[in-house]
């Protein structure tokens, strides 16, 4: 330490061995930090909120992929009651691909665009 700046105010002792400021010592703060323009609900945010909703309603889209993982945790749901095991039971809940259209109806419903709900 070289005794320049705000740690070696940290350091410095008083009489009584107290640590803090000396008497006539101004406090430092800092200085208010500009907000930049478009940082809190402008400009950028719109654009993600855009892309969110581009992208839930993308998820929630029927698709031939989406068909085909439905069936596919279909058989496997089936086949798990049938033969009693859990573990397929809980493997077709992770295969199917329902999380997306639950994301959609959630979201549509907060921000109420109810064409992300329908």
């Amino acid at each position: 330490m070289d005794g320049v700046g705000p740690s070696s105010r940290v350091a410095e002792r008083d009489a009584d061995g107290q640590g803090g400021l000396k008497p006539g010592q101004a406090k430092t703060t800092r200085a208010p930090q500009k907000k930049k323009p478009g940082s809190k609900f402008g400009f950028n945010s719109r654009i993600l909120v855009h892309q969110l909703v581009d992208q839930i309603s993308a998820g929630a889209a029927l698709s031939f992929d989406y068909v085909s993982l439905v069936t596919i945790a279909s058989i496997l749901a089936a086949v798990g009651l049938a033969t009693n095991n859990v573990v397929v039971i809980v493997a077709s809940m992770l295969v199917s691909p329902i999380m997306g259209p639950i994301l959609a109806v959630c979201f549509g419903t907060f921000v109420f665009d109810f064409g992300l709900v329908c």
